[in-house]
């Protein structure tokens, strides 16, 4: 049958989809900046872009629209041109969220101490990135953390002991 990738942007259309809790986009040539009405999509529990080339604004604000998804579980971005920081607002993503890998995707400047709100976090890489600055102290409030991945990054700061009783580093 062919090559099955897709080689354009994320349509929108697709923020119609009101139901849809698994968005699949994966190993594609998708091009184009990471929409905002994803978050329209409040049901969704797993949403794959990785290994695209995907951008977004420099305040990465798709991640403050998915917000609005409540049930989101799995979040992989990595392998993606994004190109700016991680916001504030990524501390009010889902509480369920157990997975959110964001490597190789050129993300900048510091991790934001919010990222401790994310309690139900398994997995966290933000491996190969332009992160700089200290480890958030908020660290430690991952008590489930099972897989942490800060490698190839510029930053400062010990892991806190109580983290590293709790999970496999």
């Amino acid at each position: 049958m062919g090559n099955s990738t897709i080689k354009h942007t994320i349509p929108h259309s697709i923020s119609n989809c009101s139901k849809l809790t698994i968005l699949e986009l994966s190993d594609n040539k998708l091009t184009g900046l990471i929409p905002n009405y994803l978050g329209y999509l409040t049901r969704l529990q797993l949403l794959n872009l990785q290994q695209n080339n995907l951008m977004s604004d420099s305040s990465l604000s798709f991640l403050t629209s998915l917000t609005n998804c409540e049930n989101l579980i799995y979040l992989a971005l990595s392998f993606n041109p994004l190109n700016g920081k991680l916001p504030v607002s990524i501390g009010n993503l889902s509480t369920s969220l157990t997975k959110f890998y964001a490597s190789t995707c050129k993300i900048k400047w510091r991790i934001p101490n919010v990222v401790g709100n994310l309690s139900s976090l398994l997995d966290l890489d933000l491996s190969i990135n332009d992160l700089a600055g200290a480890i958030p102290a908020s660290i430690h409030n991952l008590r489930d953390l099972q897989r942490l991945d800060f490698s190839e990054n510029k930053l400062r700061g010990i892991i806190v002991e109580n983290l590293c009783k709790n999970c496999n580093i």
